[in-house]
């Protein structure tokens, strides 16, 4: 059994600590030491179908340290990924990480550190953080993982104790999967959250729609990209599969946190720049979103 540490104890740190802690022994890092002790005493509560199951890991404060172990799951939002640098920069280098951020502007911090085995998962499960030791699987998806440094066996594991509520699929082009993914999130993301609606919404109200495909020819220009067709299958397949979902973008403008828009069009915003591409919808968007993030501050 290997030694997981995940670090992170929001919504995607608590759902892959509990689903991976059937196969692997799970230690949580979390930010405050009262979550800690919570998921110590009570386990993490994990609810699936109106059923709720405890599953027992350890945690501990990430200002104490990350032990010795055999893989680190990094789950924090991608704005907080400078501020566990010192720590994970402490890790030996030839310890796997696994990075589970949206976006990609975090890889100029990962190609920044020193370590061998670096992977990158993207998430498309659902999950709804309720308190420090609660969370529910809202949707099940897949964690698609790929190898952006070396290869490196726990790779294998994870794929191979991949089950149907909670699939590993291995991806062997991380650059298309990854942009991909942000394009998805790049036109569903900011307008659910602007609109305060479903993902479903955005395909079936005309004024929104057009509103989609004006962003999406746009970011498809900033990065570079001539023949869209497949992209936009992508983002109308996933507001079909998850037409009663509110975006994560969404729940964190609801939730009055930082959302990630910095790392999702703030980087299409800055890809454009390189290509002399304008964008003045995305643009738009993400001074909304921000201007938003700011009004809820106050």
């Amino acid at each position: 059994m290997n030694r997981l540490a995940i670090i992170g104890g929001g919504s995607v740190g608590l759902l892959y600590a509990a689903r991976l802690a059937s196969y692997h022994e799970v230690t949580v890092y979390t930010k405050s030491k009262e979550q800690a002790i919570a998921i110590n005493e009570k386990g993490i509560q994990i609810e699936e179908n109106e059923q709720i199951t405890v599953i027992r890991v350890k945690a501990a404060v990430i200002s104490d340290g990350i032990a010795p172990c055999d893989l680190v799951v990094i789950a924090v939002k991608q704005y907080h990924l400078s501020s566990i640098l010192p720590f994970l920069r402490k890790i030996s280098p030839t310890t796997p990480l696994l990075f589970l951020q949206n976006g990609m502007s975090h890889l100029e911090i990962i190609d920044s550190l020193p370590h061998t085995y670096v992977f990158l998962g993207l998430v498309e499960h659902g999950a709804l953080k309720k308190g420090d030791v609660d969370v529910t699987h809202t949707g099940i998806g897949t964690t698609r993982l790929c190898m952006y440094k070396e290869y490196h066996p726990i790779h294998k594991e994870l794929l191979t104790n991949s089950t149907d509520s909670f699939p590993f699929v291995e991806e062997h082009d991380w650059h298309y999967t990854m942009i991909k993914k942000l394009i998805v999130n790049a036109v569903i993301n900011p307008l659910t959250a602007l609109y305060r609606v479903e993902n479903g919404m955005l395909p079936s109200v005309a004024p929104f729609r057009q509103n989609m495909e004006q962003l999406f020819a746009e970011v498809v220009l900033s990065l570079g990209i001539n023949e869209g067709k497949e992209y936009w299958a992508s983002i109308l397949m996933v507001c079909e599969q998850t037409a009663f979902n509110r975006s994560s973008m969404l729940r964190d403008i609801e939730s009055e946190r930082q959302t990630e828009v910095d790392s999702i069009l703030g980087y299409i915003i800055s890809e454009g720049e390189k290509r002399h591409v304008d964008v003045p919808l995305a643009t738009f968007l993400y001074n909304s979103i921000k201007g938003l993030e700011k009004k809820q501050k106050k």
